[in-house]
């Protein structure tokens, strides 16, 4: 006789105890008891969509994001590189009620000063975290400086930059190497 799945009767089974002892009734004949009935590796399907193909290539077009000992971050996209300032600066600035925005076309050595940001509790200058020349500012934060809070290593980044020296990021800190340097810091 058939019967739904919550009326099946249950058997002993001594091997998982975290079911008390009790497991359903084999639902598939014992043939088929080897046999995966998950979605196939994506090495046998045809026709797969060409960004999938491999971890690598989706790191690189996700941006390689570096961060400073002065809570700035910089992503890597193509050869612009975008900066702004880390949740974790944002987070001891509060809210944020001013930004100043560096001009396009304006160089800036890394290390130098390049915005500035203030909040309800103090203004603070943010740097320059590699050299190059200014491409493109993000005018939506002039307008809503509360992006800063939001978002800080999303919709709140300041600007972008294209590098005199790409070789500049790899002197600054990974994600690893950045909250190991948090956590030493408290």
């Amino acid at each position: 006789r058939h019967r739904e799945r919550h009326q099946r009767r249950r058997r002993p089974d001594r091997r998982r105890a975290e079911f008390y002892g009790l497991r359903r009734r084999r639902l598939r004949p014992t043939g088929h008891a080897d046999r995966s009935h998950g979605a196939r590796p994506a090495a046998r399907r045809r026709n797969r969509c060409s960004s999938l193909r491999s971890a690598p290539l989706q790191k690189e077009r996700a941006g390689i994001t570096k961060f400073t000992q002065d809570h700035e971050w910089a992503r890597l996209d193509g050869d612009v590189v975008t900066v702004g300032i880390t949740s974790y600066a944002a987070e001891q600035l509060g809210d944020v009620v001013y930004v100043e925005l560096p001009t396009v076309g304006k160089a800036v050595k890394q290390g130098g000063d390049m915005a500035v940001v203030e909040s309800a509790k103090a203004a603070s200058d943010v740097y320059a975290p590699i050299s190059g020349e200014i491409v493109a500012v993000n005018d939506d934060l002039s307008g809503n400086p509360q992006l800063v809070n939001d978002g800080p290593e999303n919709q709140g980044w300041f600007c972008k930059i294209t590098p005199t020296n790409v070789a500049d990021l790899e002197a600054l800190m990974s994600a690893e190497q950045y909250q190991a340097f948090l956590e030493g810091k408290s």
